[in-house]
């Protein structure tokens, strides 16, 4: 069938770009080396930016929106001096947030996504890729005690992840057709959480139509655990109103701020009792149930959860994007999200394999990056026993500072600091604020600061593969270093 000659003649006018051809990508890949090891260095020396930096970075980086191209070096050049200088590396000195620790193992698989570029949406679009999604899956599942029938998907982080966890859940337990009447009916559907859960989980219920009103905020105790007693009346009151439906509990393991852990059989009793779905966000903490320390003990009932969000990027020791939901009812989760699509019938198969599934059947992405394979490669290097012992080591040296601070009478140690996060201030508030301020400018040790009951504490998040005892003795130095010189 012959082309018309118009429409050939418009296509043969427009003269292809150029490419980055394979061989020029492997050069300039190889050429690179320096400045990719410098990032994989966490014992390298780079200052810190601060606030006072970020007017020259963002004039080093602005730029018109180019029509023209330019050449490969000519741009790996400006990512060297003017893009990399800007970066903030979370190396041996970085202990603000909750620092990222990929292994290189990890960092290696995720170098691979880009390169493989497999498609997640369904199993025929990558089957291999779909089975080591899967088993992963099915393998954080089990570590965390899950048996049976649960499933899960992996999103960019944990607050992605709760937002699943929390649609599937009102989906499962709401007495309506939420798909069709939506999240509020002829009652108002009602949310328990502590004052120490993440910020996500308020997005989450603006984002879900839920809105403020439909949260209840629970205070916690001395050790930043959710109150049960408050929370118990709470739920009795809410259930005297007839216009609302108390529906689901949220439990952390491992709170942002300090590491707290709520009591878990405590909050599945109460779950129980009044027949709300029981949600844990350990999206920092959930994989401490790997390790050694007596602090695991808190955690291992957590299977009793029917959701649980966890992030790999945190003590899976990988890159990021790595939140993943896990329900305990596998079947729950896909017809929370489970729909047909004209333009998908090729992709519907009549029979189930183990791990290998339609993983937009499952979550709220068809297209998505290939996440399973960094975290695979992980647990294929360092097995569980490697990863434990990372784990524990982490938790030991935060105990290890802890008792330093304890030690130290011009410091108060906040009781609710777990696991690897260290709350602490200096007994003179006007001397904590002057510190916590001076700290923000430090260029070679990075520490965070937060609130607790309105009060400003220092915090600290041990996290890493490299960390020792060395390295924790010379931030206790520096911390009271900086504090004599106020």
């Amino acid at each position: 069938m012959e082309v018309s000659d118009e429409i050939e003649k418009k296509f043969n006018s427009i003269i292809k770009p150029k490419k980055l051809e394979n061989e020029k990508f492997w050069d300039i890949l190889l050429n690179s080396k320096d400045l990719i090891v410098g990032m994989l260095d966490q014992n390298s020396y780079h200052e810190f930016n601060t606030f006072d930096d970020f007017i020259k970075i963002e004039e080093e980086i602005y730029t018109e929106l180019p029509n023209e191209g330019k050449n490969i070096e000519e741009i790996m050049k400006t990512i060297k001096l003017k893009i990399v200088p800007g970066f903030n590396y979370e190396n041996n000195n970085f202990f603000g947030y909750i620092p990222r620790s990929p292994t290189n193992v990890s960092k290696l698989g995720d170098m691979l996504v880009p390169i493989f570029d497999q498609y997640l949406g369904n199993s025929i679009g990558s089957p291999s890729a779909t089975a080591i999604e899967g088993l992963v899956v099915k393998w954080i599942g089990q570590i965390l005690g899950y048996e049976g029938g649960f499933f899960g998907s992996f999103t960019i982080g944990g607050s992605d992840a709760n937002l699943q966890a929390i649609y599937t859940g009102l989906v499962a337990k709401l007495p309506w057709d939420v798909k069709k009447l939506g999240m509020i009916n002829d009652k108002r559907p009602i949310v328990y959480c502590s004052d120490q859960t993440h910020l996500c989980i308020k997005k989450a219920m603006m984002m879900l139509g839920l809105g403020k009103n439909s949260l209840r905020i629970i205070e916690t105790n001395d050790n930043l655990e959710i109150d049960i007693e408050i929370l118990l009346s709470k739920i009795e009151d809410d259930f005297k109103n007839p216009e609302l439906i108390p529906i689901m509990l949220i439990g952390n393991v491992g709170t942002t701020n300090s590491g707290s852990i709520d009591d878990i059989i405590g909050l599945n009793e109460i779950s129980e009792k009044f027949n709300l779905w029981f949600h844990i966000d350990a999206s920092y903490g959930g994989f401490a149930i790997l390790s050694n320390h007596d602090v695991s003990k808190k955690i291992k009932k957590i299977g009793l959860a029917d959701s649980i969000v966890v992030d790999t990027h945190k003590w899976l020791f990988t890159p990021m994007e790595g939140g993943l939901t896990l329900v305990k009812n596998g079947d729950l989760l896909k017809n929370a999200f489970s729909y047909k699509a004209e333009y998908l019938e090729d992709t519907y198969f009549n029979f189930d394999t183990i791990v290998m599934k339609n993983f937009s059947d499952y979550g709220m992405a068809l297209s998505r990056k290939w996440r399973g394979i960094m975290i695979w490669m992980n647990i294929q290097f360092y097995g569980l026993d490697g990863i434990s012992k990372l784990i524990t080591r982490n938790i030991y040296l935060a105990d290890i500072l802890k008792d330093m601070i304890g030690k130290n009478s011009d410091l108060y140690l906040h009781p609710g600091s777990n696991l690897g996060i260290v709350c602490f201030k200096h007994v003179n508030h006007e001397i904590n604020a002057e510190f916590i301020s001076k700290i923000q400018q430090n260029r070679t040790l990075k520490i965070g600061h937060t609130k607790i009951n309105n009060l400003q504490y220092c915090r600290i998040s041990i996290l890493g593969e490299d960390l020792d005892i060395e390295i924790i003795k010379n931030v206790y130095q520096e911390i009271i270093k900086n504090f004599k010189e106020i």
